[in-house]
């Protein structure tokens, strides 16, 4: 929750001149501290056989997040041409097909780009329910652009 805080903040500040830029040098401090915390709290893997990368379910993910944001970002300044709501519809066939694919290659064995089975938990389900809210509800509270 701090995050749009503290990149307004930063925007604020203007450093250098570089405007909205600055936001992006959070990401370093975070990546540093990932990095260390990896290598020191992260086990070993065990298994006995490395997992291959989800190759498909990569591309599958990527088409599915495009063809729903693209739409988003420029269908309103294009007046919500017919092509918008054909890659959103889009979305939702290319996200089921990600699904199909991960459960498949789940029940497999494989390793999976997305694991499924977390959606199980009503705990997890309820907090991701939540933060689409809020993340919705930040996006509204945004100005119009001018």
């Amino acid at each position: 929750m701090l995050g749009p805080i503290i990149g307004g903040a930063l925007v604020s500040l203007d450093a250098f001149g570089t405007g909205w830029r600055l936001i992006f040098i959070v990401n370093l401090p975070l990546a540093i501290a990932t990095a260390i915390g990896a290598v020191r709290i992260m086990p070993e893997s065990r298994a006995p056989r490395a997992p291959w990368p989800d190759g498909l379910g990569t591309v599958l993910c990527a088409a599915a997040m495009g063809l729903l944001v693209c739409p988003l970002i420029q269908g309103r300044e294009a007046g919500w041409p017919a092509w918008t709501y054909l890659m959103m519809t889009a979305n939702v066939l290319a996200a089921g097909l990600l699904a199909a694919w991960s459960r498949r290659r789940g029940l497999r064995g494989q390793g999976t780009l997305i694991e499924t089975s977390v959606f199980r938990h009503r705990g997890y389900s309820a907090g991701l329910a939540c933060v689409v809210v809020f993340f919705a509800g930040m996006a509204g509270a945004a100005p119009p652009p001018a």
